[in-house]
Parts: structure tokens; C-alpha cells; sequence
């Protein structure tokens, strides 16, 4: 009887294995959770706005938004090294 072996599938699946190391996953994690801190801290100042905000308020504002867009490539670069982020929706 003869076994064929799939070479090129069995690295893919090799490749996937390495891809969803631990640590790998970890990073994932933490970036995740940065993620949502990030975004839970602008929902936290939005909320606590009294009336209409003040020149500092927009500031603060601005600078959340950046923490958020930061965490959010952090995110998005750890997902992509799981291979469960495509990379061509990167750029």
C-alpha cells in the first residue's frame, strides 16, 4: 500500500502551531485587555461630562483617543501574528 504525505499541509499546520504559541497568545491577551481599558476609559469621560466641554475636556478627549487607536494597532498587529487578524486588512 502506498501513503502519500502531504508535505506542504503538514508545514502549513506546523506553521498555524507556532503561530498560536503561548506566548503569542498571551501578547493577544494583553493586548485585548489594553484594548478595552482604553476604550472603557473614553466611554468612563464621555459619561462624566457635565454640559458642554471645556478646552481641557477636549484635550483629555483627544488624548483618550489616541491611547485608543494605539491599543487598537497593538491589538490588531497581536491578532495578526495568531493568524486570526487577515494582514491584508492592516494596511
Amino acid at each position: 500500500m502506498t501513503v502519500y504525505v502531504d508535505v506542504q499541509n503538514e508545514q502549513r499546520q506546523e506553521s498555524r502551531a507556532d503561530e498560536r504559541s503561548p506566548i503569542r497568545q498571551s501578547a493577544a491577551k494583553r493586548a485585548a485587555r489594553a484594548y478595552s481599558m482604553a476604550v472603557r476609559a473614553t466611554e468612563q469621560f464621555i459619561v462624566g461630562l457635565p454640559g458642554t466641554p471645556t478646552h481641557a475636556d477636549l484635550d483629555r478627549y483627544a488624548s483618550l483617543i489616541d491611547r485608543e487607536n494605539a491599543a487598537w494597532q497593538v491589538r490588531r498587529e497581536a491578532f495578526a501574528a495568531l493568524a486570526v487578524h487577515d494582514q491584508a486588512q492592516m494596511s
